[in-house]
């Protein structure tokens, strides 16, 4: 349900949920219009009931100073008695004229940018205050009545408020200033009745248009209610009852669709004015007595339900008027939002599981229009604050490195186009160069958002073999201009230089090959040719072919021509992949969202990591301890020949044998200097020795390198509300695409026999084995 807050004359801001908060503090108090004090709203009690009626002709001076005459009189207090002096003229009229002619000074414009700046001071500092005196951010309960009028009231209400962080609500401060003030979210109200304790929520999102969105200056605040139903509503008579009294019209509303969906009967509204909301049984044939009408009580000042006729004489049908396309998109907005991809068919049938309705597929299809617009003026939203966004991230990780380029408008100062990003955590780009064995996994992967494009990330290895994610990219396409500038980004932030020292692995990426030869050309450049050889099979079925493309260079994808260094022997990118999988939730969200996945992602990883590392008391990581046993078990069954120089030789089987080098820590089947960890072979004379084979392992692996990976981990950023303002020019989201080619698909791409992540299988060790005994032949 949505309630504009119009900035009309006949109007004023809600006193009755207005909020203060007092500078330096972490507290907020709700006040009611009876003890706001004069700066906020009138001291006089405003009615609202019915709506103004213009008189014929204007107010004259004679009769503004009978006017002001009878105020000074009544005390402001008793304006049907006030009215009775003007007789063409009602009472509102007269509190209108009072309130924003004789008295402009109640009535407060818009907003600007002098008004704005102190309110968010405000609440920096009394946020900064909460966090360092937690105790004064307590629920603190509060009479909901002036201690005057209290004692005259039959029914006493408490009204406790829950305060909620990285939330907002339209309020006024008024007594701290005279501005108003953006609080709570979230608000729980319990209330005490004499007859039982019942506990309601309501979730308020404020829009701010006017100042908040760029371009959309002097428009009014749009405020969407949301009511969601506690389990304690199941019973429909706690939803309906006699006597029951209701905020706003809006809470009867949805009080009656609530009843409608539970007991399933079919209920339209056959009155819905300000203060007048009416509900009835639709079934005519049997004239049903069913019955609810609510309306404004003026002694509560709420609307209350004094018609109530809880009798059925008609059968449930298992159709509901109130069940329109606006209440369907109403009711899963947020599964459309996570999951864009439900069809009409889904939703028809999800209804029908859920609440036992039937609806039609065009309703659904319109209700997910309704919600494919909203999501696409929050994509809007979103690329406008993009430059507040890299300013918060700058502010809260010093030293990151965000890039963001634009395409200009067609004038000077017109909005910009966004073309790309590049995110590089200074936190993450020192664990890579410090603690991180030199190679990096390059991927790109799909954006399953409105918009489409493609997000380009990089990884590194930790020592226990696992994912450390270094920078990432938003780009349109993924074409050679695209790489090559990735590719610089990443070799300006983790200083590769000509790239002689460290290993790449991808997958057939379009322009990747090119940019890699062309920025960092002296890096090795490892790809998985199993993989593309089956992209490959997609266009090409000609079997001539794929025995060319095995005689093509193998020293970038055969292990027998790797380069030694990086203590790592793997040409798959199966981490990256792995990386695209953790954020595949994330890449259906809108831009700044899913920036925010990522990077939360990332940052509890470290902190879990950081824990695991921690409390591990063996000397190696459990991935590398592992490895370690492996070699060590399989060391006992080899013969050994002594050498000069303390060179031995190994015997595996009858005719293979292999040279092992102690003093340069090397073995002529190149294992131990390509991963770091002494082979079978070496195994087998270290043992022989009566020397420990840890002794021998590559530091890269040690639990202590493997803790400081993650030693300073991503800092957290604060909400949308308080990010920095940022006067640049505002950024448009780039062109929308139909899409993709070809059909979508719903399922990952189909592993090949030798892909797994988890290469333990005796089949894939006798590939090795098989693989590395061809490629020594090959050499020879």
């Amino acid at each position: 349900m949505k309630i504009e807050i119009q900035c009309m004359e006949n109007r004023q801001p809600l006193a009755a949920s207005c909020s203060s908060a007092s500078e330096g503090s972490g507290c907020f108090f709700l006040k009611s219009p009876e003890i706001a004090t004069p700066a906020t709203v009138s001291s006089f009690p405003r009615r609202t009931s019915g709506p103004m009626r213009r008189a014929k002709g204007g107010w004259t001076p004679e009769e503004d100073e009978t006017l002001r005459r009878a105020v000074e009189k009544y005390k402001g207090k008793r304006w049907k008695k006030i009215a009775e002096f003007f007789p063409e003229r009602t009472e509102v009229q007269c509190l209108h004229r009072w309130q924003k002619v004789l008295n402009p000074e109640l009535v407060k414009g818009p907003w600007t940018q002098e008004r704005r700046d102190p309110v968010r001071r405000s609440r920096r500092l009394s946020q900064a205050s909460a966090k360092s005196n937690p105790t004064e951010a307590e629920p603190i309960l509060i009479p909901s009545v002036d201690e005057a009028n209290r004692k005259k009231r039959k029914r006493k209400k408490v009204v406790e408020v829950d305060i909620e962080e990285d939330h907002k609500r339209v309020g006024n401060n008024e007594e701290h200033g005279g501005e108003e003030q953006w609080d709570i979210d979230i608000v729980s109200v319990q209330q005490e009745d004499d007859r039982k304790r019942r506990k309601t929520k309501a979730m308020v999102t404020v829009v701010t248009i006017s100042g908040m969105t760029r371009g959309f200056q002097n428009q009014c605040t749009i405020v969407m209610m949301k009511k969601f139903m506690t389990p304690e509503f199941d019973d429909p008579e706690e939803l309906l009852r006699l006597g029951k009294t209701f905020n706003i019209p809006e809470d009867f509303k949805i009080a009656i669709l609530g009843y409608s969906l539970k007991t399933r009967y079919d209920i339209k509204l056959y009155r819905s004015q300000s203060l007048r909301v009416g509900a009835k049984c639709t079934n005519t044939d049997v004239k049903c007595q069913w019955r609810c009408y609510c309306s404004y009580d003026k002694k509560k000042q709420k609307m209350q339900v004094k018609i109530f006729v809880d009798e059925h004489s008609c059968v449930r049908s298992g159709y509901s008027k109130m069940l329109k396309q606006g209440t369907i998109a109403w009711l899963y907005r947020d599964r459309l939002i996570k999951n864009p991809k439900i069809t009409k068919k889904e939703m028809v049938d999800e209804i029908q599981r859920e609440y036992k309705l039937t609806v039609t597929e065009d309703q659904c299809s319109k209700a997910k229009t309704i919600v494919m617009r909203e999501r696409k003026a929050t994509h809007q939203e979103h690329f406008s604050r993009i430059w507040d966004y890299q300013a918060e991230i700058f502010r809260t990780n010093p030293g990151t490195k965000f890039e963001i380029e634009t395409i200009p408008g067609p004038t000077i100062g017109s909005l910009q186009r966004f073309y790309r990003l590049f995110i590089c955590f200074k936190s993450q780009k020192d664990s890579w160069k410090q603690t991180c064995r030199p190679i990096i996994g390059i991927d790109g992967a799909f954006l399953k958002w409105d918009i489409k494009g493609h997000l380009l990330a990089a990884t590194g290895r930790d020592g226990d073999n696992r994912i450390v994610p270094i920078a990432w990219a938003v780009v349109e396409i993924e074409n050679d201009d695209n790489w090559d500038w990735f590719v610089r980004q990443l070799s300006e932030s983790l200083d590769l230089q000509d790239g002689r020292s460290v290993a790449i692995i991808s997958d057939k990426q379009s322009g990747l090959v090119k940019a890699i030869h062309t920025v960092i050309p002296q890096a090795e450049h490892r790809q998985y040719a199993r993989h593309i050889m089956d992209n490959w099979k997609k266009n090409s079925h000609d079997m001539e072919l794929q025995r060319l493309f095995w005689k093509t260079n193998p020293l970038t994808w055969s292990r027998a021509f790797f380069r030694i260094g990086s203590c790592c022997n793997d040409n798959l990118n199966n981490l990256s992949e792995s990386f695209n999988r953790t954020i595949r939730n994330a890449r259906r969200k809108p831009l700044l969202d899913m920036l925010e996945d990522i990077r939360r992602q990332c940052m509890v990883r470290n902190e879990k990591r950081f824990v695991i590392a921690d409390r591990l008391k063996s000397r190696f990581t459990k991935r590398a301890h592992m490895e370690i046993e492996k070699m060590i078990d399989g060391a006992a069954v080899f013969d050994r020949w002594m050498a000069r120089h303390n060179r031995i030789e190994v015997r595996v089987g009858l005719d293979d044998s292999f040279s092992v080098d102690m003093n340069d820590r090397t073995c002529g089947c190149r294992k131990w200097q390509m991963t770091g960890i002494p082979c079978i072979h070496a195994a087998s004379v270290i043992i022989g020795n009566r020397q420990k084979v840890e002794d021998f392992v590559s530091d890269w692996y040690t639990t202590y390198m493997w803790k400081q990976t993650y030693y300073d981990g991503i800092m957290p950023v604060q909400g949308k509300m308080l990010w920095p303002i940022v006067n640049r020019v505002g950024v448009l989201p780039p062109p929308w695409r139909r899409g993709n080619p070809g059909r979508p698909k719903n399922h990952d791409r189909r592993k090949g026999i030798y892909e797994s992540a988890t290469a333990s299988t005796s089949r894939f060790e006798d590939y090795l084995v098989w693989a590395w005994t061809i490629m020594a032949r090959i050499t020879r």
